[in-house]
């Protein structure tokens, strides 16, 4: 008789927890000559110091290799730059604003569920 069980590690579903529970950080991409925004990454803050020493450095580069062009890093659509990239990161968004064009449809695509869970024969 074969049957599939789906197991959940003590540790995955510790990981699970906080990813559902934490405060977030999100990172939206703005385009003011397109003036449309989408967010590309969003990250507990409980576990942002696992990617990054300083984040706010980090959220910069991030949204300049997705987006493809120079920008800065606000905390509003359009607002003004964060001038110090070495201050604590805050669970909230964080715009990259750029006024280069770029094309954002390819952020547009719908994406597939991921499914997480390992399943594991124990009959």
């Amino acid at each position: 008789m074969d049957c599939m069980i789906s197991t959940l590690t003590p540790t995955l579903a510790l990981d699970i927890r906080v990813m559902a529970t934490s405060p977030q950080v999100g990172l939206w991409l703005y385009s003011e000559s397109n003036k449309i925004d989408i967010l590309v990454l969003s990250i507990p803050l409980a576990v942002f110091g696992d990617y990054a020493t300083k984040p706010l450095k980090w959220l910069k580069y991030l949204g300049y290799a997705i987006y493809g062009a120079e920008g800065c890093l606000s905390t509003s659509k359009a607002g003004p730059e964060i001038d110090n990239l070495d201050a604590a990161i805050e669970a909230r968004p964080y715009y990259f604003n750029s006024q280069s064009k770029s094309d954002l449809s390819r952020f547009m695509i719908l994406a597939k569920p991921v499914n997480h869970f390992r399943r594991t024969s124990l009959c």
